[in-house]
């Protein structure tokens, strides 16, 4: 958190508040703050999130970089909170929202038009007839490649939106959209002092890699998704079960040899 620690005490003093009037109205000690300040120790995530709320700042813009003038800072919070708010959606005749299909060819498309409601207007929509995604908004992503092998290529993850800040849950599969990396499906965990994300995959051929946060766009949680292989998913589980047979009977034949022995 090389930043933080500077901003935190900008903030605080664009405020007018002494560290110890800060940190009453935070509910922490002044020592611990004070702490936060001179970087000798680092918030818990709960903690960082509370004081980012306090002092009306966006948890990315406390990290990633030194904080500007307040005009140039109004200037960029303001894209920033747009970025991080505005979700266009789409709606049925009843006013319910609808899950929009992202395939892989609108990928490109996507990355350019994720904040404007027509291009999301645009793309093919569905719903499910679940309570489940009456909470939230969702959206299914195609997915290539077998990085999460045991779900195949061509796949439709179905993921409910997430304000990563707060909901984030490590060693979780998500649809990360980012400006470098586009869209990917992945296991991920976040480093606050390191300000990355890190991304893994499920199929060990591939090396875990990290992002920046302030280039992730959107996170997605993965709740379910949709196939149209299931051949290959009855063929992959199948060889699953016949490596699990193999592996116990092999076990057994362990166990009559080393009770052969002992007798």
């Amino acid at each position: 958190m090389a930043h933080f620690e500077h901003n935190l005490k900008k903030l605080r003093k664009a405020k007018g508040l002494t560290q110890s009037e800060l940190a009453e109205k935070l509910g922490i000690n002044r020592a611990t703050l004070a702490s936060y300040e001179e970087g000798r120790a680092e918030p818990k995530f709960e903690n960082l999130i509370l004081i980012a709320t306090y002092l009306n700042c966006g948890l990315d813009e406390m990290l990633r970089a030194p904080i500007k003038s307040n005009e140039q800072r109004n200037e960029h919070k303001e894209f920033t909170n747009k970025s991080l708010q505005i979700l266009p959606i789409v709606v049925d005749a009843d006013d319910r929202e609808r899950i929009s299909v992202v395939k892989q060819k609108a990928t490109a498309g996507y990355l350019k038009g994720h904040e404007d409601a027509s291009f999301i207007e645009e793309l093919p929509s569905f719903s499910l007839p679940f309570d489940y995604t009456s909470q939230g908004t969702f959206r299914a992503f195609e997915i290539e490649g077998n990085s999460m092998h045991p779900i195949p290529s061509g796949s439709f993850i179905i993921a409910q939106y997430e304000d990563f800040w707060n909901s984030i849950k490590d060693d979780s599969p998500y649809i990360v959209v980012s400006q470098n990396d586009g869209i990917t499906y992945k296991r991920v965990s976040i480093d606050l002092r390191k300000e990355l994300l890190h991304l893994k995959a499920d199929n060990t051929d591939y090396e875990p890699y990290s992002l920046p946060l302030y280039d992730v766009q959107e996170l997605w949680k993965a709740v379910g998704y949709i196939s149209f292989d299931l051949e290959k998913v009855d063929k992959d589980q199948m060889k699953i079960d016949e490596l699990s047979r193999m592996f116990a009977k092999l076990q057994n034949e362990v166990q009559s040899i080393k009770s052969a022995e002992d007798k």
